[in-house]
């Protein structure tokens, strides 16, 4: 099975004041899917992200930009009381973490029409 979707906005990294931009993440996912998918406990999943943003070359590490994609879209345990944190996990997969992950594909692009945002596709066995 695959799913494959894009987010609009300006790419933001894990502690970053990344509350907006997981919130356009949950809201093209919530377009995208209705409700979140059923899958095996064992089921293994193939995750790629291309991150479209203005000056790519000097923005953070690939791996705190990926990490709120995938704290978004997969289960995980929220580390903060906040009301949008426990609200902003699981939108897709809502029981399995992203250490289900077992091939992640991260990179970074200049903007398509200076349009900053991301483009996701996840695949898994049915």
């Amino acid at each position: 099975m695959k799913i494959s979707f894009k987010v609009k906005g300006e790419p933001k990294t894990w502690g970053n004041k990344e509350w907006g931009w997981r919130e356009s993440i949950a809201k093209e996912v919530r377009k995208k899917c209705k409700g979140s998918f059923n899958v095996k406990n064992d089921t293994r999943f193939c995750v790629t992200i291309k991150i479209f943003k203005k000056n790519h070359l000097k923005m953070n590490d690939l791996d705190n930009l990926a990490k709120p994609i995938l704290d978004t879209i997969f289960y995980e345990k929220p580390r903060s009381k906040r009301t949008n944190a426990r609200n902003l996990t699981g939108q897709l997969f809502e029981k399995i973490s992203d250490k289900r992950i077992t091939k992640l594909i991260v990179q970074k692009e200049s903007p398509k029409n200076n349009e900053e945002g991301a483009e996701i596709e996840i695949s898994w066995d049915s």
